[in-house]
């Protein structure tokens, strides 16, 4: 025989009367079956002990730290997870600049069997999607964190003057396609 639906029935009856069919169903249940009337009998001496129990308040400003301390644990968590995501797609996509670094891809799109590679390279595709949600996370959770850390910020705006260095460096450094 299927208990739940009884179990439900007991666990509704310690919040609100039941209507009267389903009220009669949990009595004659209760009669015949011997599990659920010791299980009903238990639930409703623990409900009387909590009903009796004092309340006792929270301290003050707990609610604020306990939000505090899981929003930090979340940003963090949002971080560290959205960090590593952005490395595995800074490799990738450092890997797919080689190439054409190197000037394979030229022969690369003459090969008969390129449209048999795209068609696998589409699941690396859905990859390289979820990479660049996990960066965005990463960045909105890092930009959280540094917002509250000073010298995190100053840190992160100093790095910018370098990676536009590091961008100018590597425009003039790439080769020049020369045509004749």
């Amino acid at each position: 025989m299927n208990h739940a639906p009884f179990h439900e029935m007991m666990t509704a009856a310690l919040d609100a009367p039941l209507p009267p069919a389903d009220r009669a169903a949990l009595d004659a249940h209760l009669a015949e079956c011997d599990d659920c009337r010791e299980l009903c009998e238990a639930l409703n001496a623990s409900d009387t002990l909590l009903t009796l129990a004092p309340a006792i308040p929270a301290p003050v400003g707990f609610a604020e730290r306990a939000s505090a301390r899981l929003a930090g644990r979340a940003s963090l968590a949002r971080m560290i997870g959205g960090g590593m995501m952005l490395a595995v797609g800074t490799v990738a996509v450092a890997a797919l600049t080689i190439n054409p670094l190197a000037g394979a891809y030229g022969a690369f799109f003459r090969l008969p069997t390129f449209l048999t590679l795209a068609r696998a390279l589409l699941p690396f595709l859905d990859v390289c999607r979820a990479v660049g949600g996990g960066g965005w996370l990463a960045l909105t959770a890092l930009l959280d964190w540094s917002a509250q850390q000073p010298i995190v910020s100053a840190g992160l705006l100093a790095t910018l003057p370098l990676v536009g260095l590091w961008a100018y460096w590597f425009n003039k450094l790439s080769p020049k396609v020369v045509t004749t």
